[in-house]
């Protein structure tokens, strides 16, 4: 069967690959003429190689010859060589197939392959085995390498990443420190530190610095998706729920430098407030650091010193959470709030209440409070109430800032790399340009349903 009159014979040279898969399939030859691929059968070979030689172009002659054989003496190996393909898709879409693959337990290289590319690959195939001018044998062949190439893989990774920006200034660094001095005051308080011990230490540690910006160091560790196993303990006993999937956040702050404290500075401390408080503070601050570094009462113990000036900047706070994450339709929720820019602020002040130890406060009843408290010479109200305020725009602050972080992943695209043999390329390429590999992806799910 040499056949090639039902399928194209000339193909534009991005389509170089569809051309050389009709040429395989059936016994054809795809060659390069005059800027364009084209595909004759086997049996035209010596008619097209006779009119180049009386054009005189043995150049071209050469090159349809070479393409003949390379078509003829293709091998099953050759056909089973695969290629690596990076793909860029939505990141609703990516949070998807990442769900898909937790759920299947496989990598998500083989969702692609299964979900996305398997299903219409395998009609394309279908529709091919009832063309007479293929020939059933390399057909075959072709099929086989798509069964062996489809075959799932087993999941090695346990956590996928979102690529995303955040905003680096002079503001945030300081917003930023503020925050961490809200925080370890707030640990303290839990640990029953009194407040002029925590001002003390506080003060040693971390002293007012015109260079704030490089002090700073904001590490972003990343966004990762990962499954959670929750154990959930009702009336009716303890139970384990599957399966939960969770956006997580990652951000490491630290100094590039760290005041010595010097043992004449603990003592005082030691000696002022006892050596539990000593500890409590430790303990807040090792609440506060990443597992990494020792607790600053190690490091006293260690070093004669309550912290000690390290190659690594010491991690002063891990901000570290889980957001719940769901994917409806090309909708993405966190923690049940829709991501669109109505719900910024929303999700803004969820993270504010359920990841950073803040509460929600009125601004301008506050302010008024404020001004009501000075207004009756009640100057400790009105302080109590100013400093509530000042937490409350740092800490709204830093949720905020998460926010748009958490924003810029969602609203951007995500790459997927797998391989796959050249000869199904063509359909890879055609479901691309054709912006269908999202509507395929959403279609399984609803029919998983």
């Amino acid at each position: 069967m040499e056949s090639s009159t039902t399928f194209p014979t000339i193909f534009d040279p991005k389509y170089e690959k569809s051309a050389e898969l009709i040429a395989y399939l059936t016994k054809g030859i795809a060659y390069r003429d005059n800027g364009d691929i084209r595909v004759a059968g086997r049996s035209e070979l010596n008619k097209i190689i006779a009119e180049k030689y009386e054009q005189k172009d043995f150049i071209g002659a050469n090159e349809i010859l070479e393409a003949a054989k390379r078509t003829f003496e293709i091998t099953s190996e050759e056909l089973a060589e695969r290629v690596s393909r990076s793909i860029r898709v939505p990141t609703p879409t990516y949070l998807k197939l990442v769900e898909i693959a937790f759920k299947k337990e496989v990598s998500l290289a083989s969702v692609m392959r299964t979900v996305v590319l398997g299903p219409v690959i395998k009609r394309v195939l279908d529709k091919l085995s009832s063309r007479p001018e293929v020939v059933p044998e390399r057909l075959s062949r072709v099929e086989a390498v798509f069964e062996d190439w489809i075959e799932p893989e087993s999941a090695k990774q346990r956590e996928y990443f979102l690529d995303f920006t955040y905003e680096r200034s002079l503001e945030v660094c300081e917003m930023l420190t503020r925050y961490v001095e809200f925080e370890f005051f707030r640990l303290c308080a839990k640990l029953d530190v009194p407040k002029k011990a925590a001002e003390l230490y506080w003060s040693y540690v971390v002293s007012p610095s015109d260079t704030l910006y490089g002090s700073w160091l904001m590490r972003t560790k990343g966004m990762d998706i990962h499954k959670s196993y929750d154990m959930v303990i009702s009336e009716g006993g303890p139970s384990i729920s599957v399966g939960t999937l969770f956006l997580n956040y990652k951000l490491h702050l630290g100094l590039d430098y760290v005041n010595q404290v010097s043992e004449t500075d603990m003592d005082g401390i030691r000696d002022k407030f006892g050596q539990q408080i000593i500890n409590s503070m430790a303990t807040a601050i090792a609440i506060m650091c990443t597992e990494q570094y020792m607790t600053l009462e190690d490091m006293y113990l260690e070093e004669d010193m309550f912290v000690k000036h390290v190659d690594e900047p010491p991690s002063t706070i891990h901000v570290d959470f889980n957001i719940t994450q769901r994917v409806d339709d090309d909708h993405v929720y966190l923690d049940g709030i829709e991501v669109c820019e109505e719900n910024r602020n929303a999700i803004a002040k969820n993270i504010l209440t359920q990841h950073l130890h803040g509460t929600i406060l009125d601004e301008q009843r506050t302010q008024k409070e404020i001004q009501t408290a000075i207004s009756a010479d009640d100057l400790d109200t009105a302080s109590e109430l100013s400093e509530k305020l000042a937490e409350y725009s740092v800490r709204m602050g830093v949720a905020e800032w998460i926010t748009n972080s958490l924003f810029s992943a969602i609203e951007t695209s995500e790459v997927i790399t797998f391989t796959i043999p050249p000869i199904f390329i063509p359909i890879l390429n055609s479901l691309q340009e054709n912006k269908q590999i999202p509507d395929l992806v959403e279609r399984y799910l609803q029919k998983e349903q």
